[in-house]
């Protein structure tokens, strides 16, 4: 965990994803589900600071590719690739604290019909 979740304070207003995408995606994710405490708050704040982080993973791996090469020469798997996957295993982790099945049968719908 990296030291600014450790020092999260309840009631604090930390700010969400900086880009317009994160911020709508939370603001609503906020509303469905009525995240009113600040625990709830900051899982969604994350949510939306992973989908910023998604997306300057993305941009890094169309600009240089999926491969970079080593100090030796030899091919390596991206960093921002390394980095995407983990951020996706978070992200879904997230979902689950606030309880949001993400693999939700046909008949309940989608969280955001």
């Amino acid at each position: 965990m990296s030291a600014e979740v450790l020092s999260f304070k309840p009631g604090e207003r930390l700010a969400y994803g900086q880009s317009e995408k994160a911020r709508a995606f939370v603001a609503e994710l906020r509303e469905k589900l009525r995240l009113d405490d600040p625990a709830s708050q900051r899982l969604g704040d994350l949510l939306g600071e992973f989908i910023d982080e998604l997306d300057e993973c993305r941009a890094a791996l169309i600009r240089d590719g999926q491969f970079v090469r080593d100090r030796f020469g030899k091919l390596k798997l991206h960093p921002a690739c390394q980095r995407e996957i983990a951020i996706s295993n978070e992200f879904g982790k997230t979902y689950r604290l606030l309880g949001i099945d993400q693999a939700s049968k046909s008949d309940q719908g989608d969280l955001f019909d």
